[in-house]
């Protein structure tokens, strides 16, 4: 059994998708074409980032829910314009919510949780700093 279903990247396609797809979450796109330009939207990518993101209401941080890596960090992987960059989601967090990181300058925890992406527990300082 098939279910007729629009693409979330273009609305004008209409496509058939098996009923076990959509169980298994699959079926949005009409094409893998349609599903790669949809994932390379800025919109889409900091989408994906907030869908990684845990907010308890009751806890001060907001914690990145990737396995973290041996360092304690996690990454956050995203593809745009064909090339691939990983980055640490603290540091994209203060660019989605302040913008570009200075030069030399290093995106540092407040409250010394490194999975930590709260906007308001983020700062910047130096290599000294960093190391202090």
């Amino acid at each position: 059994m098939s279910v007729e279903r629009q693409c979330i990247n273009n609305p004008n396609h209409v496509f058939f998708v098996p009923n076990y797809k959509i169980k298994e979450g699959k079926g949005r796109f009409c094409s893998k074409k349609c599903e790669y330009e949809h994932r390379q939207k800025p919109l889409v990518i900091i989408e994906r980032f907030f869908e990684r993101i845990d907010k308890i209401i009751l806890e001060p941080c907001w914690i990145c829910d990737r396995k973290p890596l041996s360092t304690g960090y996690t990454n956050f992987t995203f593809t745009r314009n064909r090339k691939e960059y990983c980055i640490l989601p603290h540091r994209f967090s203060w660019f989605i919510h302040f913008g570009k990181i200075p030069k030399d300058m290093f995106v540092l925890h407040e409250c010394d949780v490194r999975r930590c992406v709260r906007p308001s527990h983020l700062f910047l300082g130096d290599h000294d700093l960093n190391m202090a």
